[in-house]
């Protein structure tokens, strides 16, 4: 059964693969088909079902600025550090570096992903 931190972390993936896809003003159907096929192959049904929600509702509704999108994410992540794992540290990682590359990366792109790998490993060890 999943928690509300653990439910948590899948919604800051969404949020970060959505701040890395906004980057360049807009999301292009070839970074949502990279997410939603990163997060069907790394993150089990009962859980990716959580993360393709919130960016659909992301996309769709709300439409945040990259930076808030972003900071939610990290805010997300800090929440619910005790459910963070290393695997799941990887996953994140790499569900976000499948939404980056879908275009090519922008020298953008890289730096929130540089700066969110910073981030997130500070969060990990300070459990």
């Amino acid at each position: 059964m999943l928690n509300t931190a653990k439910i948590d972390i899948y919604k800051a993936i969404a949020e970060l693969a959505y701040a890395i896809a906004k980057v360049d003003s807009y999301v292009s159907e070839e970074e949502k088909k990279a997410f939603f096929e990163s997060i069907e192959r790394e993150l089990e049904r009962n859980e990716n079902i959580f993360a393709e929600q919130r960016f659909k509702i992301l996309d769709n509704l709300i439409q945040k600025d990259v930076n808030t999108a972003y900071n939610h994410a990290l805010f997300l992540i800090r929440q619910s550090k005790q459910e963070l794992t290393e695997e799941m540290l990887e996953k994140i990682t790499k569900i976000a570096q499948k939404v980056a590359e879908s275009e090519g990366i922008l020298p953008e792109e890289k730096q929130l992903l540089d700066s969110f790998k910073q981030e997130v490993i500070s969060i990990y060890f300070q459990k």
